[in-house]
């Protein structure tokens, strides 16, 4: 929900494994949006009030931030592979 509601024109999100820093037992799960948008996702923990940063590389991220952040969740337009899994909301 949150690469739909900050970005422009996303069609398809695919998610990576969960995998866990030993260390710091943070959290991180890379996801590709459009095929062509790589995306980290940073937890500190699992609950649902998890706090998440987020990071990327500038020269392979293609998506546009949108101007004002949608509050929908309406992601019927959106192809979801959930790590082989594949809905397709449309």
């Amino acid at each position: 929900m949150f690469i739909s509601q900050n970005y422009e024109n996303v069609e398809t999100i695919s998610f990576g494994s969960f995998s866990q820093t030993k260390d710091t037992g943070t959290w991180h799960i890379v996801t590709t949006v459009n095929s062509n948008s790589l995306i980290q996702f940073d937890l500190n923990n699992l609950t649902k009030n998890s706090n998440f940063n987020i990071s990327y590389n500038k020269e392979t991220f293609f998506l546009e931030k949108k101007k004002q952040p949608g509050t929908s969740l309406n992601l019927d337009e959106i192809l979801i592979d959930y790590g082989g899994e594949k809905h397709a909301n449309r």
